[in-house]
Parts: C-alpha cells; structure tokens; sequence
C-alpha cells in the first residue's frame, strides 16, 4: 500500500559565520570538535553531531560551521549520510525535515515527511543510498525518495505482530531488506514491499538497543553488538536461521564496519584497522599526529587513497595509512563550548559562564565554560583530590577567585583561568552532605554583596541561608515558621541595597534584610512572601526565576506570570502592597504580562528592557516597564533552538543575549548596552560600510540616553535618534527612509544633559 506525503521543496544559501556578529544576528555555541558521522562529496568533507555540520574544503582548506544559525533548517541532528554515487549528503532531524547538502555547498529543504499529517516520532533514524534512490527509516515507517528531486516516491508505515515500527537501522541487499526496530529485526523482500509487504522475524535473543549496525560479509548477514565494556562488543553472524558470535574483532570495541571489495575498515574505539578479505591485519591506525584517537566512524574516501573519520576527541579527519602521523584535522574549539549541557549561565566583568546546573538527582559532568571577546574556554573541575564535583549551577567572582557553587560538590574556588584553587565543603564548613556518603550538600543559590560576603541558598538544611563571610567565618540563619524548617529552596539574589531574596520551592520568596551588618542576628529581619494578598500577592506561590532591574524593581518570575515589587525599600512596612502585575491589551482583551506562562528566566539589558524566556513559548523581550513586547523568538520562526528557555545571560559591554535551551545554546546580538561614563571611546561599526550591507551601523560606548545626530558634511540632517543604554543603531537611511549615497557623513553624539559632546565619521562606499 502506498502513502501520499505532501511534497514541498526549499532552497537556502549557505553563508559564513563571522567572528562578530552584528545587531539582530544570531550566533550558534554549540560543540563543533567532536563528532558522530563522516561524509563527503567531490571538493568538502562533512563532519557531523547533533548540532550542525563542519565543512571542510579541500581545495582551499577553509572551514565552515553549519547549523540552524547561518544553514540548516533545524537543530537536532538524527542521523547524516553522503552518497556514493552522488555528490550529495542528507541531513535527517529528529522532527522529520531533511535538508541535502548539493555538490557546490547549497542545501535544499525537504519538509514533507515533517509537514505530512502522519501521526507519530517523524525522527530520521538511519538512511540508505541506492543509486537513484534513497531510502529513509523513521519512527512513522519505510520512505524512498528520488536522489534527483529529492520528491518522495513511496511511503508505508512497517506494521508487524499488530503494531507499528519504528524503524532504526536497515539494511539493503540486492532484493532484500533488513530492518532493525525497537523490538524486532525483520526481513523482506523489495519488491512487494510497498503493496503487501511480509516479513520474516530474524531477531536475536540480545537487548536490540545495543545493536549499532548491520552490514554482509563473507556474503552473510553480520551486526554489530556493543556493550558497556567495550571490550566486549561482539560481531554476530546469521546463519542458517541463527546469530552466533564470532571471533574476528573480539575485544577491541567496534564503532563500524565498511567493507569494501577488496577488504574490511573496522572503526575500533582507539584505532582503525584495515583487514584483508580472509581478515587479517593489513594496516592500523593509531594516530593523527597528537596521540590519543576515539573516532566513531570512519570511511574510505572516494576520491582519494586516504579515510575520512568522525572523532570524538579530535574532529574531522582526513588521514592516510602510510602517513598517519600527518593527517589533516579539522575542528573548531572555539567560537563553542566544548560541552552542550549548559543550564545555567552568569556574567561577571563582561565574561559569561556557562554551566550545566542539574537537581539532587542528576550527576552531570562538572564543565565550567568561559566566555571572552568571541573565545571559549573549558574546563572540568575534577581532580584527584576533588573527585565528586558535579551539577555546577551557580558562579560569582569575589576578587581574582571565581567561587562556583554545586549541589553535589559544595563551593569550588578558581582563578580566572578556571584553575581549581580550593574547595568548601564538609570537610572545612557548615555544609554538610545530607546522608554519609551521599555526597550532596544541596546548595541551589549564590550570591554575594558589596562587602564580599557571601550568601548560600542551602536547600533542605535548617538553616537554608547560610552566609560566608569576608574575613572567612559563617554565619548560619535559621526560621521558626513552619514554612521555612529545612524548606526546599533554589535560586538567591543580593539586591544592590543588601536585601536577600531567596526563592523557597512551592511557597514564594523569602526577603532577608541583615541592615548591613550580617555578622549580627540581633538586628535582623525578614519577611515571607506568598501568594497571599496579605502575605505579598505574588501570582503564584511556584516562584522559578527572579531578578532586579537598573530601576532597583524586583522583577519575580512564576508560572502565572511576573509579578512586580516597584518599591523593595518597602517590603517591612505596614503598607507594603506585595507584588503587582502588569496588565496588558492583546487581541482587544485585557490580561496580566505572561498570566498564562511559566515564566524560566529574566534578564534586563542596558536599556532596563527585559528579556523573559519561558518553558514552553520561547523568548520575548518586552519595554522596561512590560507593556509593550518587542519581540518573540520560538523554534519556529527564528534561529533559537528550543521554546523551552532553561536561562539567559546578557554581556553588558556588547547588548549579546545568551540563551540556553534544552537544545543547546545560541545568542542574539541585541540593539542595546550599558551606557558608559563618557564618550571618550565611542566606536562606529563597520566602518567603513560595504555597498551591499543590509545591517544596521552600531555607534556604541556612548552614554545612557545619548542623542545621535547624523549629517551628511554639509551639515543637512540624515538621521536622529538616542541611544539604549549606551548603543545607538542607524539602518544607514535617511530621514524619508531611503538608503544614503556613498560618501562620508559626519555621527555627531553628545551626552543626555548635552555636558559633553563628540564627532565621528563613517564612509559608505561606492
């Protein structure tokens, strides 16, 4: 029986990604040095993960990153293949699109297995060129498309013992095919497959989860069996109507196998063999220059003598047997971090961090990634004396020192190379694990204030704030309400006047004031607020993110919205009116900013402008007081990756908006920053602009509120606006709209109460 899917087809440029971003473009930060799939055509050589792909191009030896960003059509990489027979390689994703990589670099989107009305996991798990043919295993069934329109051909969900199959690994020989689904693997023949297909079950009694790829040799079925120990990954061979392990291999770990006519390429897990066809050792490789290789995949070229591999540690490689000690390796370790699981990220002096958060039950690897002036950096805080730190999600800089917070680790101090220096925890402070041997401390929250104290939101302890001060003491808090006897608690914010706002879990917000003196209980005070109209009128007592703008407002983030303290300085007093929210008009209805979101991250620009990500909706940034939405990004209609936002980070000095999702992270480059001092160091760029630049100019290092002044050098007015924060952007048109003329014009700025004031010019070329 043959299925109709709708049949819609795309063309997209590819374009480089540039070292600096303008205002309005997005940047991908996503790992680009290790990789799962390999492929080529004639003139580049295709590197692959999840994320994107890395070209390389063999004639002038450039590297380019492809992803979402700047190429793809999604994020989510499921699976990537590059055709023998054609210079061609398709990208499959986990949502069902597809896009082909042509021989020249251009790539056309294939949307109708994503867009049809089949209802399912549209995910592209494996993919087979035949000719001029290529056929598809998904999660909704068996797909053959036509290698030169790219249409779809035929379509059949694979149905068996009852139930649909999703479709792993297949395997094409001659006029059978072999598919491997979550439960069975099954045979048949080609040619009634598409009208009344039967299938035989070949499954082997082996968990079929850890069977990797099936392939003939010796002109018998074979597949490849992996373990936890590697050392123990089996090949299995079929015959007559049984799978018995064989020898050959045994004990190396088997990432792939290609055979060839005249012999074997084993992919091993530290080396890769070459064996003849009576499988014996013909060659090894063992290096690509620097020692230590981890390849996942790798394939005899075809249009060279050499392999070309997918390395896990390593990249894309391009390697010779007889000269392996001078492989060609491509990678890029920065403009990207070299982890993808990021949660949580910090700014401190206009370096972001980003780390991997996590909760009491998730042990995630201890990487810590720095950010500076379009550079990565990253470490992972494990050594042998400080083995159990994991499920970082927290950073501040007192000093030199980074003090790095981790639920399961306790604090770990660094210098700004990311050096571990010390650590605290059970060993040399109040925080102590939870059960012997637990190893979780439970901090959830770091902050510090203007004198370098030190404040903890220690969940689940009795006294869930703790305070570490600067000459080296603690101080520990404890509450007598019920609400707050070991609470569950998660993120802390130190306001600019030295109020403590500490988020307790499924109650609202704790508000501790120390009166500037944190070593002295005595004076102290503090205040619960809750959902109550009486207690804080937050809009929902499930509090998830808060922040403080440049108005010194409290912005608190539920999932019911935001609410507003407009006026902290008044929380302990009697007429303290709590929380309020913003009414806002859409669609000619009244409602409150966000009343129907959880609300995961808030982060304010140079502008006091508020970027808000949600769970599931995406971003939004919305005017300084939240009535009007300036923008929405989901997955959908921009480059952002995911709709579920984990949190944000802004770099104050470049208006660039870090956002992390499930998916990886991605940055926006935004129109605003923080205003300077003065305008000593006003910058212009690009300058001089480009006859076919279409971004806007940036004039930035300027003043809050600086007013900006255009002129051509007679002195006739072009543009005016003022700057957010301390950037201003011109579209490059004049006052009617129009593109200006090539020539020089003059930027004139000065200062809001005009007290200073500067001139500068940029060239628009022919």
């Amino acid at each position: 029986m043959i299925h109709n899917i709708p049949i819609s087809i795309l063309l997209i440029i590819t374009s480089p990604i540039y070292s600096q971003v303008g205002v309005g473009s997005w940047q991908s930060h996503n790992p680009m040095s290790s990789f799962t799939w390999i492929g080529e055509t004639e003139h580049k050589i295709y590197a692959a993960n999840k994320f994107g792909l890395l070209s390389y191009d063999r004639q002038d030896e450039s590297v380019e990153s492809l992803s979402k960003v700047n190429a793809l059509s999604e994020t989510s990489i499921s699976s990537f293949k590059c055709s023998d027979h054609k210079s061609i390689c398709l990208v499959g994703y986990s949502n069902g699109n597809l896009d082909f990589i042509t021989g020249d670099g251009h790539i056309i989107n294939q949307p109708a297995i994503m867009n049809s009305q089949t209802v399912g996991d549209k995910s592209i798990n494996d993919i087979w060129f035949q000719r001029n043919q290529i056929w598809l295993g998904t999660g909704i069934g068996l797909l053959k498309l036509d290698a030169f329109n790219f249409n779809v051909l035929e379509y059949t969900p694979i149905l068996f013992q009852g139930e649909n199959q999703t479709i792993n690994t297949l395997f094409l020989d001659g006029n059978y095919l072999t598919l491997l689904t979550n439960d069975y693997l099954l045979q048949t023949k080609i040619g009634n497959l598409f009208d009344s297909p039967s299938f035989i079950n070949i499954t082997p009694n082996l968990n079929l989860d850890r069977v990797s790829q099936i392939f003939e040799l010796d002109q018998d079925l074979h597949l490849v069996y992996r373990t936890p120990n590697y050392t123990e990954d089996t090949l299995y061979k079929y015959e007559t109507g049984n799978w018995t392990p064989i020898d050959f291999m045994s004990g190396m770990g088997i990432r792939h196998i290609q055979v060839t006519d005249t012999g074997i390429l084993a992919t091993h897990s530290s080396s890769i063999n070459y064996y003849n066809s009576n499988h014996a050792l013909l060659s090894s490789i063992f290096t690509y220059g620097p020692p230590g290789i981890n390849p996942s995949k790798a394939l005899w070229s075809k249009y060279s003598d050499k392999v070309i591999v997918a390395d896990v540690m390593q990249g894309g490689i391009e390697v010779a047997f007889k000269s392996q000690y001078s492989a060609t390796r491509f990678k890029q370790s920065s403009p990207f971090p070299l982890s993808s699981t990021i949660s949580s990220l910090a700014v401190v002096n206009n370096t972001l961090y980003a780390l991997p958060g996590g909760t009491e039950f998730t042990y995630l690897r201890p990487n810590i990634h720095k950010y500076h002036s379009n550079v990565w950096a990253s470490q992972e805080l494990v050594n042998r004396d400080f083995p159990f730190f994991v499920n970082g999600n927290g950073l501040i800089q007192i000093g030199d020192d980074l003090y790095i917070a981790s639920d399961r680790g306790g604090i770990a101090i660094t210098n700004k190379n990311l050096d571990l220096i010390s650590v605290i925890d059970d060993n040399n402070s109040p925080l102590k694990d939870f059960q012997d041997g637990y190893r979780y401390f439970g901090i959830s929250g770091i902050d510090h204030d203007t004198e370098n104290n030190i404040y903890l939101s220690h969940t689940k302890d009795r006294a869930p704030l703790k305070i570490y001060l600067e000459n080296g003491s603690w101080v520990q808090v404890e509450f007598t309400e019920e609400n707050l006897q070991a609470p569950k608690c998660s993120k802390l914010l130190v306001s600019k006047t030295g109020l403590v706002f500490q988020i307790i879990i499924d109650v609202g917000v704790l508000v501790y004031d120390t009166k500037s003196t944190p070593a002295n209980l005595a004076d102290d005070q503090y205040k619960l607020l809750t959902s109550s109209p009486t207690s804080g009128n937050l809009p929902s007592s499930q509090v998830t993110c808060i922040t403080e703008d440049l108005d010194g407002e409290i912005w608190i983030g539920t999932n019911e919205g935001i609410g507003i303290i407009y006026s902290p300085e008044s929380i302990f007093e009697p007429d303290f009116e709590g929380a309020q929210q913003v009414i806002v008009n859409q669609d000619g209805f009244n409602g409150y900013l966000f009343g129907t979101e959880t609300i995961e991250a808030i982060k304010v620009d140079g502008a006091n402008r508020k970027w808000v990500g949600t769970f599931n909706s995406g971003l939004f940034q919305i005017s300084d007081d939240g009535q009007d939405q300036l923008h929405s990004f989901t997955s959908e209609n921009s480059p952002l990756y995911d709709n579920k936002i984990s949190d944000i980070a802004i770099i104050p000095n470049t208006g660039e908006v870090f956002i992390a999702t499930e998916t990886g992270l991605v940055s926006y480059r935004g129109n605003a920053t923080t205003g300077s001092t003065n305008l000593d160091n006003i910058k212009v760029f690009p300058n001089p602009v480009k006859q076919n630049s279409s971004g806007p100019i940036t004039i930035s290092n300027l003043t809050s509120g600086s007013q900006v002044r255009i002129t051509d050098v007679n002195g006739r007015l072009i543009h005016e606006t003022r700057s957010l924060g301390g950037q201003a952007t011109w579209p490059g048109t004049d006052l009617n709209g129009d593109r200006v003329h090539a020539g020089v014009y003059l930027i004139n700025v000065s200062t809001s109460d005009v007290d200073q004031g500067v001139t500068s010019k940029i060239l628009f070329l022919q």
